[in-house]
């Protein structure tokens, strides 16, 4: 019979801490959340051949609304780990999360000037997106991002920081799976 799994620390200076385990399935999850928004905004589709059953039109949509997500899950990502990394990162780093949130807030009310809606001959509703833009602007949301997932790997709520661990190297191969994965 397998071993169970013990999702709960009952160490002495952690008796009942179920707020860790939860804690982590949440970032975890916001994390993934992101990965796929990041390649909707990229491809309109989360699956290959899906891509090419859609149309145009729709994938366009589609792209806008994730880059809007996209937004809301780094903030949400910010905001559920806030005060750990406030507790366990160097005092000049603690102010990039309020940074990182207002920029994210202004980013936010940036996207319409990325499209514009139209209707053709026939009446139906049209999106056209500014590709300059909208990339310039995806490619902005991915380096904070990148930002906050430093400052979250700092703060320990994703990997437990040890000397066999490098924040530069993780990115790295963080950046590497992402671009690779599309």
């Amino acid at each position: 019979m397998a071993k169970e799994q013990n999702f709960i620390d009952t160490s002495e200076e952690n008796v009942w801490n179920v707020a860790k385990p939860f804690s982590y399935s949440v970032i975890m999850s916001t994390i993934m959340q992101i990965k796929e928004y990041d390649n909707i905004v990229k491809f309109g589709s989360m699956d290959f051949m899906q891509e090419f059953m859609m149309s145009e039109e729709m994938k366009k949509s589609i792209k806008v609304k994730a880059l809007q997500r996209l937004i809301y899950a780094i903030i949400q990502l910010l905001r559920f780990s806030k005060s750990t990394i406030k507790n366990k990162v160097k005092k000049e780093e603690r102010g990039k999360v309020e940074e990182a949130e207002k920029t994210l807030q202004q980013l936010q009310k940036a996207i319409p000037s990325c499209y514009r809606r139209t209707k053709d001959n026939k009446g139906r509703g049209n999106i056209v997106i500014n590709e300059s833009k909208f990339d310039g602007l995806h490619s902005l949301i991915m380096q904070i991002y990148d930002d906050v997932f430093a400052l979250v790997y700092k703060a320990q709520l994703i990997f437990p920081v040890s000397e066999e661990w490098d924040p530069d190297e993780m990115m790295k191969k963080v950046k590497e799976d992402m671009i690779f994965s599309g």
